[in-house]
């Protein structure tokens, strides 16, 4: 990464501050922005939880699997029962009660359905 002069330095930290205010006036602490080339995001991080260092030493590969348990709603979107979502290490991946590491079993039998990968058995 290149290095920041002091002037850019200056600049990202008045964005900064300007998007924590954003987020103070307009909606609750929990929330945070993710700033990318092509799109900016809102993400409510109130379900998530940090990764117990035992669960991160155990994923093997760059990446691991998550299953949803339950079939639930957000913001006008279905998260339905068996859908699993592929994480990789360093993302900060959205769980909650109703979403669990997926098993070996369930990985090695996931088909894709509708746009996402499901282990059918579960659904």
């Amino acid at each position: 990464m290149k290095q920041m002069t002091e002037e850019q330095r200056k600049e990202f930290e008045k964005l900064a501050n300007k998007m924590a205010k954003f987020i103070n006036d307009n909606f609750n602490s929990h929330h945070i922005i993710v700033i990318d080339n092509d799109r900016a995001d809102i993400y409510n991080g109130r379900y998530g939880y940090p990764m117990s260092t035992e669960v991160l030493a155990s994923v093997s590969n760059s990446y691991y699997w998550i299953i949803n348990q339950n079939t639930y709603s957000v913001d006008g979107r279905e998260m339905s029962k068996g859908r699993m979502d592929k994480i990789y290490k360093g993302q900060r991946a959205i769980i909650n009660k109703d979403w669990r590491k997926a098993t070996e079993e369930e990985i090695n039998t996931k088909q894709w359905y509708k746009g996402h990968y499901f282990n059918l058995s579960n659904v």
